[in-house]
């Protein structure tokens, strides 16, 4: 009895290790199980990074694809920048040389001009007064003969019982005007009317005007010359003509 009942005890004991055995496998066989899903999830991770590597190093390689065709059209735009820059430089010369050239004969064209014009100017400067000599004292002898009337004129209004200083042969510019002047004006004038807060008229007055020879002294001394000769000459014949008169 005693060995029936340490039997069932042993088969007990057998039963209940094989019950932990079972246990255990059962533990082991779910971390088994969860080691090769893990393995799975890992290996497919693995394979998604390995995708994405792969896609990665295309995209770098694309881009250093790229890169290389900026660098090479970066190359090309500067030779072409290199050569516009030069043709420009050498058409915006060529445009500054063609602007001085025309430039230069517009000068020289200016300076003909000016030196035609001055020959001109030069020209008429040295035959103008040999064909103003004759006009120009003809006015100044008009403008003398005026003077001298005016002056005669003047000197008898003032002082008209006065004897004349010389003859007319010698002062032939008063035998003029006394055969010009007037009876009436070698009578006296009556003397004007004072007013009270008024100033006493005075008689016909000088005129005060240049003489023309002081006028000639002025111009050039050629020109001068010339005239003060013309003058000589005209007094000359008037005082012949006066004493042949």
């Amino acid at each position: 009895m005693d060995q029936v009942a340490s039997l069932a005890a042993s088969k007990d004991e057998a039963g209940r290790q094989l019950a932990e055995a079972k246990a255990k496998a059962d533990s082991a066989n779910a971390a088994l199980a969860e080691a090769e899903s893990r393995a799975d999830e890992s290996e497919k991770s693995a394979a998604l990074l390995a995708q994405e590597l792969a896609a990665a190093g295309a995209a770098v390689r694309e881009k250093d694809a790229r890169l290389e065709d900026l660098r090479q059209e970066l190359s090309g735009l500067r030779e072409a920048m290199a050569h516009g820059s030069a043709s420009m430089k050498s058409e915006f010369t060529a445009m500054l040389e063609r602007l001085c050239e025309e430039k230069d004969k517009q000068l020289a064209d200016r300076e003909g001009e000016l030196a035609s014009l001055m020959e001109k100017a030069r020209q008429g400067a040295s035959t103008k007064p040999k064909s103003n000599i004759v006009p120009k004292a003809t006015d100044i002898a008009a403008i003398e003969g005026d003077l001298a009337d005016t002056d005669a004129q003047s000197r008898r209004s003032q002082s008209p019982r006065r004897s004349p200083r010389s003859s007319p042969a010698n002062k032939p510019t008063v035998a003029v005007s006394a055969a010009t002047t007037p009876a009436s004006a070698s009578a006296r004038m009556p003397k004007p009317s004072v007013t009270p807060g008024r100033a006493v008229s005075t008689p016909e007055r000088k005129l005060n005007v240049k003489s023309p020879r002081s006028i000639l002294r002025r111009q050039d001394p050629p020109s001068a010359k010339r005239r003060k000769v013309h003058f000589n000459e005209r007094d000359n014949a008037i005082e012949l003509r006066s004493g042949e008169a």
